[in-house]
């Protein structure tokens, strides 16, 4: 009887130093384990990259899709440049009194059977030219190649 009493007394310390140990433990670990070491706290709070939709539609079905990585005071032109270097598209655009017009993209020119460049941000036309058009993450920049 003795012995069965110093074997539940030593179960019972052996089950008390384990939850210490685990207490000790998760108190003192780092916030995140999964996290190396050499990263520091302001890398560990930096934000995700943003991203924004560029759609590019030349019409009959053509559609080109692009994400792109958001920066700060980027406009719906830089958005379409960067867009179409990353797809291997040509860009032309023309300042006229400082507004800048985008006159073709890849083959489709401006004009070619009264077809133009038209832009929207979030399927809503956009109220200025693409140059003065700041982007926010989560935007979705929709080019058409179609008649106004």
């Amino acid at each position: 009887m003795r012995k069965k009493h110093i074997l539940i007394i030593v179960i019972l310390f052996l089950i008390l130093l384990a939850l210490i140990y685990t207490y000790i433990k998760v108190s003192i670990a780092p916030e995140n384990e999964n996290q190396p070491a050499n990263i520091t706290q302001e890398q560990n709070t930096r934000q995700p990259e943003q991203k924004i939709l560029l759609l590019v539609d030349f019409g009959e079905g053509a559609i080109k899709e692009m994400p792109v990585n958001l920066r700060e005071g980027m406009t719906a032109l830089d958005v379409l440049k960067i867009g179409l270097e990353n797809l291997g598209i040509s860009l032309k655009t023309k300042d006229s009194s400082g507004i800048v017009y985008v006159e073709t993209i890849g083959e489709a020119e401006g004009g070619q059977n009264g077809k133009y460049w038209l832009y929207s941000i979030n399927g809503k036309q956009a109220p200025t030219s693409a140059d003065q058009m700041e982007i926010k993450a989560g935007d979705r920049v929709e080019w058409k190649f179609e008649k106004p």
